[in-house]
């Protein structure tokens, strides 16, 4: 029994890390192609009552797959936002903070842009920790991702796409 048990947490495990991130949808109606993150990076308190969920957004622009910014889904942190900062720190200490973009909304949705070091970061370094802020109430969530090598993950998949 004891032998079953662990064939399945180790079965289990290796879906999970060998888990498909992008997925390739073509719309056969306008035979239109679009990217898409299977899984999302999430961030919340001890209770997971508050916290973010974090997806790169890809886009294909003549052919070429890029993710140069991030969607975030807030929960319980204020009712609406603007101004979001979100910093991201790496395990070697190294961090940046990125500023929402979009305006003023009440549907917890936050969009933040990446230039390319930021990007080279992402893609190269584990995520020690992550703190988010809504602009507009100033509550916040930090805490470690639930996998600290996403992005990292997320990139060498979209690299293998192009």
């Amino acid at each position: 029994m004891k032998k079953l048990t662990l064939t399945v947490i180790a079965l289990t495990l290796t879906l999970i890390t060998n888990a498909q991130m992008i997925e390739k949808v073509v719309d056969d109606m306008t035979d239109k192609t679009n990217y898409y993150s299977t899984i999302n990076l999430i961030v919340a308190n001890e209770s997971k009552t508050e916290g973010v969920t974090i997806v790169p957004s890809i886009r294909n622009k003549n052919g070429k797959l890029t993710a140069n910014s991030l969607i975030c889904s807030i929960v319980g942190l204020g009712v609406c936002n603007e101004s979001n900062k979100m910093i991201i720190m790496f395990d070697d200490e190294t961090k940046f903070t990125l500023t929402s973009w979009n305006k003023f909304n009440c549907k917890g949705n936050a969009y933040f842009d990446l230039d390319e070091s930021q990007v080279q970061e992402l893609a190269t370094k584990p995520i020690k920790k992550i703190r988010f802020t809504n602009g507009k109430s100033y509550e916040s969530v930090t805490n470690t991702p639930s996998r600290n090598d996403y992005f990292i993950n997320f990139y060498d998949e979209l690299n293998k796409l192009k």
